[in-house]
C-alpha cells in the first residue's frame, strides 16, 4: 500500500470497551467483525458485518460478546484529485 494506512486487530472480551482514535486527519476506518457481536457508536454489528466510518476523530467500540475485529484506516480521498 503506497499510502498512510494502519491495520489493527482487536481481540475483545465480553463487555470490554475501547476507543479507536483516527491517526491522520482525512482518514476513515473500515471495521470488519471477524467473530462475535459489538456495538460501534450505538450501531450493533455481528460476525461478518462491516462498517465504514469517516469524518470523525474517534470511534467507541463495545464488545457485546467476545469478539475479534479488523480495523483498516486509510485516506478517504485520492491524493491529487
Amino acid at each position: 500500500i503506497n499510502q498512510d494506512a494502519w491495520l489493527s486487530l482487536a481481540d475483545l472480551s465480553a463487555a470490554q470497551q475501547i476507543k479507536y482514535t483516527i491517526h491522520k486527519e482525512g482518514n476513515g476506518v473500515y471495521v470488519f467483525i471477524l467473530n462475535g457481536n459489538v456495538s460501534i457508536d450505538d450501531q450493533s454489528l455481528q460476525t461478518c458485518d462491516a462498517l465504514g466510518i469517516w469524518e470523525t476523530g474517534s470511534i467507541n467500540i463495545k464488545a457485546d460478546s467476545a469478539a475479534q475485529l479488523l480495523l483498516i484506516e486509510v485516506p478517504m480521498k485520492i491524493q491529487g484529485v
